[in-house]
């Protein structure tokens, strides 16, 4: 990133603006979490405010020590280890009474134990040190390829040692037209530079990057700072508090240290105040896989809670894989994000990828003589969607990231240049796996990348793939409908095979090994009724872009929201969905891009909105993590955060059921896609299904088949049908939140 740069491998934190959040926050998931607070109620405690306790790295951590009524601090002693560390705590500047917040450094990795006394009471945490390059809790560290740290303008760096490179600070100012420029010296902005109001002074409209390397991923952290100084520490005077984490889209298996596929960060989050940080690993076309994502965002906000203060709330926003990192972070990982806003969204990777691979099948169906013969109204309809071009861009986009030969070929040239960076190399064609040529050579799957949850394959040590079609009636509701006959969906469902375990198309249905889905359950990769998602609040933006054939149906959000509904059906009232139609003017690429404007920072306004309502509303003992959160969330939802449907010609519906009025279902219809065309439901939340015997699918059928297509389509289904009344196989809740992959 070009501009002037100060060179820093750490900044030390200023104690006297390290907590901001004062003393009710719970960013990173309360006790109920394990913050690591110790001590009885009103008592003693110690914990560590900038992690989790369990999951401290680079040997500091940022730590508050909360003291009885009536306490002297002067009569505080805290050591890490044998060390007294009480010089490093001050109190707590947001005017927290009896909190003190310290950076206690030179910590050994490992276990810690940082113990608080106060006459003969103790409290006492155990800290656990990691080295900066991880892993921490994503399980087995997954191989790079190349570094992109020059890309970033930072040195450069190799694998081998984890691509890390010391970090770097730029800055930039903004013009009166909202231009960003570079500043060459951020104690002298230009005339040209625009103003904002800090603390009732005008200054010049300056931003602070940090650029680094945390968990093996660039990120950046962008704060506006009112009085910059190259050589001091930096100026938090115009944060507000509130951090922004950007989520990028896609999902890929790069294999490399990454990119970002976000744009720019919001200049009007900025001018408000609020500070943004992103990874390369948070953007999921680097390498699809949310624990690691979990990770490198934990990392990320440790070094700016250490560095520019605690968070009062951490708002995540992105779209695509951008959402379902948020979706899934705030499920497993609940303290990591306080509200989170996912546009165009998913509910996981793993529960929409047999839709996405089964497009790359019945592409290749239609390519054949027989599937030749459908016409595109019986191909819309076998596909499920709005159009044919959805199941197209599906297969286009994202059908290679099962391909374990060719996969490695994907070019990411264009998006290097959208994000303003360098290419990286791709892997040569003669390091890639070849089943004969070189079966140890790079298989750059989805599955791969998330090794630790499909497990290997204990005769060749490949990732295991996690795609299953065993029963799957292809076009069962074109075949109900009347649009295609029973001889074309027999012939369909013979013709559309499934993949081998190296992702290449075969005439055999796939089939995967019931604990596959049982793992995938239980390790929380499958959004669901659980975890820390119901007591987050979220706003789902949903752009609606169906007609123009986009993958970002509008399926997907009710997908999620179906999963979190009661017994009753209801949504859970700390659930939000806005409704948008596509600008005009826009493509579906200038939708990702951001043409929806501000409409992009309203869902963050509105959640930090709620949050600080529901806080206030709630009191110090039901804050987040407590029994009581989701109750006052739903109390303190205000109307900015209600669910809206902005009816195309018409005035925007708000409310709970705005997306159930007849204009905005007419304006916005809700299509299909392969799976739930084959009659999964549209939670979707299947990933094998239950098997019932064909003859009995069948049974109460109006549709006639011949004996020749029923010995057919006994072949095609030996075992029987798919069963979607039933849970899928292996359904059920998480083991917990904040698992360590290596050891489930």
């Amino acid at each position: 990133m070009p501009g002037t740069r100060s060179s820093t491998r750490g900044v030390a934190v200023v104690v006297a603006l390290a907590a901001l959040a004062g003393a009710c926050s719970a960013d990173d998931g309360g006790e109920a979490e394990g913050s690591g607070a110790s001590g009885g109620p009103g008592g003693l405690a110690v914990d560590v405010v900038s992690s989790r306790p369990e999951y401290v790295t680079g040997g500091d951590a940022l730590m508050a020590v909360t003291l009885p009524a009536g306490a002297d601090p002067s009569d505080l002693t805290v050591t890490a280890g044998d060390r007294d560390v009480s010089d490093a705590f001050a109190p707590d500047p947001a005017g927290a009474e009896g909190r003190l917040v310290g950076l206690v450094d030179g910590l050994a990795e490992g276990d810690n134990e940082v113990t608080a006394r106060l006459g003969d009471d103790a409290a006492t945490v155990t800290v656990t040190d990691h080295p900066t390059t991880g892993p921490l809790f994503a399980g087995e560290q997954l191989p790079l390829y190349a570094c992109s740290t020059e890309a970033f303008g930072l040195d450069a760096a190799t694998p081998e040692d984890g691509c890390v490179a010391p970090t770097e600070v730029t800055w930039q100012y903004v013009d009166a037209d909202g231009e960003r420029h570079d500043l060459a010296d951020p104690a002298r902005p230009p005339a040209d530079a625009a103003t904002v109001e800090v603390a009732g002074e005008d200054v010049p409209f300056v931003l602070r990057t940090e650029t680094g390397v945390l968990n093996r991923s660039v990120y950046e952290i962008t704060v506006r700072e009112p009085h910059p100084d190259p050589e001091g520490e930096p100026d938090t005077s115009g944060w507000n508090g509130r951090l922004v984490y950007r989520f990028g889209g896609g999902c890929g298996a790069a294999f490399t240290q990454g990119y970002f596929l976000q744009g720019p960060a919001s200049l009007e989050l900025l001018e408000r105040g609020y500070a943004t940080a992103t990874a390369t690993f948070n953007t999921y076309q680097v390498l699809c896989n949310d624990a690691i994502s979990a990770e490198t965002a934990s990392m990320v906000k440790e070094r700016f809670a250490e560095a520019y203060g605690e968070p009062v709330h951490t708002i995540g926003e992105g779209g695509s894989g951008g959402a379902i990192q948020q979706v899934l972070l705030a499920q497993n990982y609940p303290g990591l994000l306080d509200g989170i806003a996912p546009l165009i969204p998913f509910p996981d990777a793993l529960t929409i990828a047999p839709g996405v691979y089964d497009c790359t099948l019945l592409g290749a169906y239609y390519a054949t003589p027989e599937g030749s013969a459908l016409d595109d109204e019986q191909r819309r309809a076998v596909n499920g969607h709005a159009t044919t071009g959805t199941c197209e861009m599906w297969a286009t986009l994202f059908g290679p990231t099962i391909d374990a030969i060719d996969g490695c070929a994907t070019d990411f040239s264009a998006a290097f240049a959208e994000a303003g960076s360098a290419p990286l190399p791709t892997i040569p064609q003669a390091e890639r796996y070849d089943p004969e040529a070189n079966p140890d050579g790079w298989r750059c799957t989805v599955w791969e990348t998330n090794v630790a949850i499909t497990g290997r394959d204990p005769e060749t040590g490949h990732a295991r793939s996690g795609y299953d079609n065993e029963g799957v009636q292809y076009g069962l509701d074109a075949l109900d409908a009347g649009v295609i006959d029973a001889e074309e969906f027999v012939a369909l469902n013979e013709g559309v095979g499934g993949f081998d375990a190296d992702g290449q198309p075969r005439a055999e249905r796939s089939v995967v090994a019931d604990d596959l889905p049982a793992r995938a359950f239980a390790t929380g990769r499958v959004a669901g009724p659980w975890g820390g998602l119901p007591d987050t609040p979220m706003i789902l933006v949903n752009a609606y872009t169906d007609p123009q054939g986009d993958i970002h149906d509008r399926m997907r959000p009710f997908s999620l929201l179906d999963r979190l509904a009661g017994e009753d059906g209801a949504w859970p009232a700390t659930a939000s969905l806005w409704t948008l139609p596509l600008p005009e003017s826009a493509t579906v690429a200038d939708t990702l891009a951001g043409a929806l404007g501000d409409r992009l920072t309203a869902p963050v306004l509105a959640l930090d909105e709620w949050l600080t309502a529901a806080e206030e509303d709630a009191g110090a003992d039901a804050g987040p993590g407590s029994d009581g959160w989701r109750e006052a969330l739903a109390g303190a939802k205000p109307e900015s955060a209600e669910s809206r449907c902005a009816i195309p010609g018409g005035e925007e519906v708000v409310g709970p059921e705005a997306n159930a009025e007849p204009a905005c279902e007419e304006a916005f219809p809700i299509a299909e896609e392969p799976r739930t065309a084959a009659g999964a439901p549209r939670a979707n939340d299947v990933i094998k299904c239950q098997l019932t015997p064909l003859e009995e699918a069948w049974a109460d059928s109006d549709v006639t088949f011949s004996d020749d297509q029923r010995d057919r389509l006994a072949a095609v289904f030996p075992d029987g049908v798919c069963d979607w009344s039933q849970r899928s196989v292996g359904y059920g809740p998480p083991d917990g939140t904040w698992l360590d992959l290596a050891e489930v």
